[in-house]
């Protein structure tokens, strides 16, 4: 055994700890050869001598359970804080106001998305145009053109044009789009064309 000299709790939990009797109020005590000084809170003084004290280690790891689950409910108080307020400053708001929440926005997982869904990837931020199912498509990323646009393209007035999967995703009348440069209007429902592959489908302005 070798001696070490502790500071201990009332209750006889090891508080300090040290190799040579610099520490105030210290007791010079006989440590076994498997003490682990990087958990020593697990150790009690009783009877002249240390005990590890299997409970103290069961209290322990349900602290650290309590703490992650309280890290995490906060986490997602945040993020759902700022999804809310990055839809709250969308109309007539300085962009840029936006963007300052990017690192408080729920971070892309392969999971399910909706429609309107705003997540962080890669530092930056995206919505979702097409509802889907990521978890059995993790490749299906923010970067996925026809799934998800960037934050700053979908708040813009005319986003760029993107290819429609099909009807569900397809620009309806009204709808703006700049395409090679040029900025155009939808004239119908359902428009699935480029504006240079179908021009009567588009108003270009």
């Amino acid at each position: 055994m070798m001696k070490m000299y502790f500071v201990f709790d009332d209750d006889g939990a090891v508080r300090a700890s040290s190799p040579a009797p610099d520490l105030v109020d210290c007791v010079e005590v006989d440590v076994p050869d498997d003490f682990d000084p990087l958990n020593q809170d697990l150790y009690v003084y009783k009877n002249g001598k240390l005990e590890y004290r299997e409970e103290r280690k069961a209290i322990r790891i349900r602290e650290e359970q309590r703490e992650k689950r309280r890290s995490r409910a906060m986490e997602r108080l945040l993020e759902k804080q700022a999804v809310e307020m990055v839809k709250e400053l969308e109309a007539g708001t300085d962009i840029e106001d936006i963007f300052d929440f990017t690192p408080l926005l729920p971070i892309w997982t392969p999971r399910g998305y909706m429609v309107g869904d705003i997540v962080q990837y890669e530092d930056e931020p995206y919505r979702c145009i097409v509802t889907h199912d990521a978890a059995a498509n993790p490749s299906w990323t923010p970067l996925t053109a026809t799934l998800w646009v960037p934050y700053r393209q979908a708040v813009e007035e005319w986003p760029e044009w993107v290819q429609p999967l099909g009807g569900h995703d397809a620009y309806m009348k009204g709808d703006k789009v700049t395409h090679m440069g040029e900025k155009y209007t939808s004239l119908i429902d359902g428009n699935v064309w480029a504006p240079t592959a179908y021009p009567a489908g588009w108003k270009q302005e």
